[in-house]
């Protein structure tokens, strides 16, 4: 056998040693690339926990979205190229962060402004329920905690007693928790305060959790 010629030439990169053709697209063909669920799953969490700068009780929402996020862009770099979704997963991320730092800012500049000038913030848990009669040789007596509150303008928060009126209440009950007044449970006498509005003033029922502010009595 004779050799007219050798033609002798070196490998491009990424060339397989192999006599199978080799498949390549077109330079313009589209390449389809699944986006990654949980980035999509954390730009809606993390538009939906905007509303956390004004409702306190959707923050966790914003700390899910961030979390999902984050996973989202670990899957994303795990499958090098098959999955896209990172620019959705960082707003998703970056809404869920302005959320948690704005209702942070709001929620903490609520409660360094909620007491009226001249009120001491108490407990009603622990200053007041977790405080009993003490019991002594002549029976029963206030506890001396509680007791150092008689005469004091305090502010406190709690749960307002259920009754059949509604509106125009001039006194009413305030529980420590909405077990107690909502569910058919039995308070504790420390577990109660009662209120009068003064001045001949009146209010309405809410449900939730309410902050009063007066002088105590006993």
């Amino acid at each position: 056998m004779s050799v007219d010629s050798i033609i002798e030439r070196e490998m491009k990169p990424g060339e397989l040693e192999s006599n199978e053709p080799v498949y390549r697209g077109e330079p313009n063909e589209f390449v389809y690339r699944p986006l990654s669920t949980l980035a999509v799953c954390s730009l809606v969490l993390g538009l939906l926990s905007l509303v956390g700068i004004v409702l306190w009780i959707v923050l966790p929402v914003a700390i899910l979205a961030f979390a999902l996020g984050g996973l989202g862009l670990m899957s994303i770099r795990k499958w090098q190229g098959e999955y896209t979704g990172k620019g959705v997963a960082l707003v998703g991320m970056v809404c869920s962060s302005i959320s948690l730092a704005g209702g942070a800012y709001v929620q903490v500049n609520a409660y360094r402004h909620e007491v009226p000038t001249g009120f001491e913030r108490i407990s009603f848990v622990r200053d007041i329920s977790a405080k009993p009669p003490v019991t002594g040789r002549r029976g029963s007596k206030v506890h001396p905690d509680v007791e150092g509150l008689i005469g004091k303008k305090i502010f406190f928060k709690g749960f307002v007693y259920p009754t059949d009126q509604q509106t125009g209440l001039s006194s009413f009950l305030i529980l420590k928790d909405s077990d107690q007044c909502c569910f058919g449970g039995k308070p504790k006498l420390t577990d109660m305060v009662g209120c009068v509005m003064s001045g001949g003033k009146t209010c309405n029922y809410l449900a939730g959790r309410v902050s009063v502010a007066g002088t105590f009595k006993l």
